[in-house]
């Protein structure tokens, strides 16, 4: 029995293996949009449990995926920071720093979505977009405290909704 299960275990990793490497040939996008489909698909927008080998192809993704997510997070916190010193300037100079926090938020989802599915579906968080969306929702927070900015605030709100579908409430 040790050997059959053995020898099972070596053909899934090899499986794995071979579906990494064939996406690997993928564009990031594209490989990021099939990973996305696959994970809300199995798994019911992530509110099932994934299949094992899914659950392991998504954790080796995340694996892969860990050094860009980290970058692009750094990219985001020095804007929320310009956002949060520069909100003195006026609504004018924070909308477009909104803008800006929107469009990099955007990019770094595509990446962060499929990990953040797959931890949905296992009940857990996924701690780099928590922190993320807690640290906009603070800018919001801040913007609204020291300012009464309501379209940046609405813009934020509505990025969020966006961007961390996949984030328990």
């Amino acid at each position: 029995v040790d050997s059959v299960v053995g020898e099972l275990a070596a053909r899934r990793r090899d499986w794995q293996r071979l579906v990494l490497d064939r996406l690997d040939t993928l564009s990031s996008q594209s490989l990021c949009e099939i990973l996305v489909e696959l994970a809300e698909t199995l798994t019911q927008r992530g509110e099932s449990h994934a299949s094992g080998f899914l659950d392991e192809l998504l954790g080796q993704y995340e694996v892969r995926a860990t050094a860009a997510l980290d970058k692009g997070a750094a990219g985001i916190r020095l804007v929320i920071k310009e956002i949060q010193t520069g909100s003195s300037n006026g609504e004018q100079f924070v909308m477009a720093g909104v803008r800006r926090l929107g469009d990099l938020l955007r990019q770094w989802t595509v990446i962060a979505k499929p990990i953040q599915v797959a931890n949905k579906s296992r009940g857990e968080r996924h701690e780099l977009s928590s922190s993320l969306a807690a640290e906009v929702r603070e800018l919001s927070v801040h913007l609204w405290k020291n300012g009464e900015m309501l379209a940046p605030v609405q813009a934020i709100t509505t990025l969020m909704s966006d961007v961390f579908i996949y984030l328990p409430v």
